[in-house]
């Protein structure tokens, strides 16, 4: 406290030195003392530490708040992207659903088709078989008819080649 009385009054002085040198030529004025307040040194070591404390605090918590803001941003984003991806992988899967069916409806249809195929290749098989039996059979009629064609025509009646017929297998009515 003594220093600040000090600077005070020495500043007391110095203010009523410059007032007398200014106003030399009018002595009749009473010498007028004012009040002029001395500013404390207010930035002392001590309050410096208070106000870096203070904003290395503020910068903190400021860091951590936006670190914590950060996090908690791309924690929704992520569990959004997981969201879509269960709800894709959903659609999807049952996509693949339908296709496994409409693949077995295929499958079904296709084994149906080759039985038939199949059954048809054996008909066909079948007719073929009937076809060279009735070539074979056609062949020897025919050269029948060719032997009979060639032997000499002889004046016979109806018994006769009812009974020449019968013993070919073509019998009469």
């Amino acid at each position: 406290m003594s220093a600040c009385r000090f600077t005070f009054a020495r500043r007391r002085k110095i203010y009523r030195d410059e007032k007398d040198k200014k106003n030399k030529k009018d002595k009749t004025k009473t010498p007028f003392i004012t009040f002029i307040p001395v500013r404390k040194k207010l930035m002392t070591l001590q309050t410096k530490i208070y106000i870096a404390g203070g904003v290395a605090i503020v910068l903190i918590v400021m860091t951590m708040s936006m670190s914590m803001w950060m996090t908690n941003h791309r924690i929704t984003q992520a569990e959004r992207a997981a969201s879509a991806a269960k709800q894709a992988a959903a659609e999807k899967e049952k996509l693949a659903a339908e296709k496994e069916t409409e693949a077995a409806g295929y499958k079904e249809k296709s084994e149906y088709l080759e039985k038939q195929v199949a059954e048809i290749e054996a008909t066909a098989r079948k007719q073929d078989e009937e076809i060279e039996r009735t070539k074979n059979n056609t062949a020897a009629a025919r050269s029948r008819v060719d032997r009979a064609r060639s032997v000499r025509s002889v004046d016979t009646n109806a018994d006769e080649l009812c009974g020449k017929l019968a013993e070919v297998g073509h019998g009469c009515e």
